[in-house]
């Protein structure tokens, strides 16, 4: 869960990008992923001694291990100090991403509760005069300001800041309200870029002395994780084997197969696993990080959605098919016998 597709990110900000709270926030939850799944392998105990399954299981556990090692290169303080900066989910970032970024929100907030005392203070005194429909305030080319009726603009000084359209409504500024206007432009101008400021010191804590190349072998490796898991997932519904393989001796064009082997091919009761397809459980779509938050493909474009059209179609259609929990469930899928004569050289399916 948390799991992106984080390369994008990792390779714009080689190209000097300055990443978004979003993109941190992506690269966060993976971070957290990869030790999850890091934690979970390192767990799992170690096998040294038993029969052939317990072997098994330990080459097994000791294949997945190697997969998940470049899990281990994630910078332990990444994740971390992303949450610090940064809302996950979300990417907003917080006031205590910096001391100068609080302090700047904090005079904002305030300055923001003085105008709009001051406004509409202002407002229920000019709509209580018939100069406006209503005490209200809004916001007109980024300034507070207060809608007054056309003809009893007169009556206030400031500064007219535009007209509806039917130009029966001006928005006036008060002049007592440019001061704390003004200090709200240059504060916004200076939020921006503390935090800015703060988003750059994080994409560089991104990509770190190796470019990032920890972040990018680790997503790789979450992704053989998955691909690993999925088809143990589906081998296991399918109740399916590893090939057996022996050696066979070629002499004179005979072949012989190892002492204690039958020879030839021999597959009972095989089912065509495209068939099978249908009877699976359908797939998850999505997986959540936050309550709203859902995952987008890798692809983009017309081609991508009409892909996604032709699932969505081809799910609909299998929804009158029976979901089963095993391949020996699905009995509408007729068995069949693979088994050509020792003889054959080559079979065409």
């Amino acid at each position: 869960e948390g799991t992106r597709d984080i390369r994008p990110w990792v390779l714009g900000a080689r190209r000097g990008r300055v990443l978004s709270g979003g993109s941190l926030a992506d690269i966060a939850t993976t971070s957290a992923a990869a030790g999850t799944v890091r934690a979970e392998l390192g767990a799992a105990p170690r096998t040294e001694n038993g029969d052939d399954g317990d072997a098994l299981a330990a080459e097994t556990l000791e294949s997945l291990r190697d997969l998940a090692e470049p899990l281990e290169s994630i910078p332990a303080t990444l994740e971390f100090e992303i949450r610090r900066c940064v809302a996950v989910p979300g990417g907003t970032v917080r006031d205590d991403a910096s001391d100068t970024l609080r302090e700047i929100r904090e005079a904002r907030r305030a300055t923001e509760t003085a105008l709009r005392a001051l406004l509409l203070e202002k407002a229920a005194f000019l709509a209580r005069k018939n100069f406006a429909e209503r005490a209200q305030v809004v916001s007109r080319l980024g300034r507070e300001c207060i809608p007054m009726k056309a003809g009893a603009q007169s009556e206030m000084d400031g500064v007219v800041l535009g007209a509806s359209g039917t130009g029966a409504t001006v928005f006036k500024e008060p002049a007592e309200a440019t001061p704390l206007n003004n200090r709200l432009m240059e504060l916004a101008a200076e939020e921006e870029a503390e935090t800015e400021r703060v988003l750059r010191a994080l994409t560089e804590q991104v990509l770190g002395a190796d470019r990032g190349e920890a972040l990018l072998r680790a997503t790789q490796a979450l992704a053989d994780l998955d691909l690993a898991a999925a088809r143990a997932e589906h081998a296991d519904w399918l109740s399916a084997k590893a090939p057996r393989l022996f050696q066979v001796d070629v002499r004179d064009g005979n072949e012989a197969a190892a002492p204690g082997d039958a020879p030839g091919v021999r597959l009972p009761g095989m089912q065509h696993p495209l068939l099978l397809q249908p009877r699976l459980f359908a797939l998850p779509r999505g997986g959540k990080v936050g309550e709203d938050e859902e995952v987008d493909g890798w692809e983009s474009g017309d081609d991508a959605a009409k892909e996604r059209d032709a699932e969505e179609e081809e799910t609909a259609s299998e929804e009158t098919t029976p979901r089963v929990r095993s391949r020996a469930e699905a009995t509408d899928v007729v068995p069949v016998d693979f088994c050509p004569p020792p003889d054959t050289r080559l079979v065409a399916i």
